[in-house]
């Protein structure tokens, strides 16, 4: 047995062959999942905070990080990570569905 979940928390793609994705497309793709299965959102909030601290993305954007502590539902953080991913990638919002797309498809 392998104690991960900290670990996986830091870095989600830490057991993947191919990491590829940055911190906001985990982000991203872990609120998608919210979608699909009830997470209290204290739980999605503290999630996302270890997603992206640790490639340092809300000190660098610490405007954000406050939004993303003063949110309290799922969609609203979707937004601040959104904005994230529009500011650190240059992704404009339907590259960033367009990506969605392509790594939905990857794991079907």
């Amino acid at each position: 047995a392998v104690m991960s979940a900290e670990g996986l928390l830091s870095n989600p793609a830490l057991f993947s062959k191919d990491a590829t994705e940055s911190s906001i497309q985990h982000s991203l793709m872990y609120l998608d999942l919210c979608d699909q299965y009830p997470v209290p959102p204290k739980f999605i909030k503290h999630h996302l905070f270890s997603f992206l601290n640790r490639p340092g993305l809300l000190e660098k954007h610490t405007d954000l990080r406050t939004q993303l502590q003063l949110v309290s539902t799922k969609e609203l953080m979707k937004k601040v990570v959104l904005e994230l991913a529009v500011r650190e990638e240059g992704l404009n919002l339907a590259s960033i569905e367009e990506e969605k797309l392509e790594i939905e498809e990857k794991t079907i």
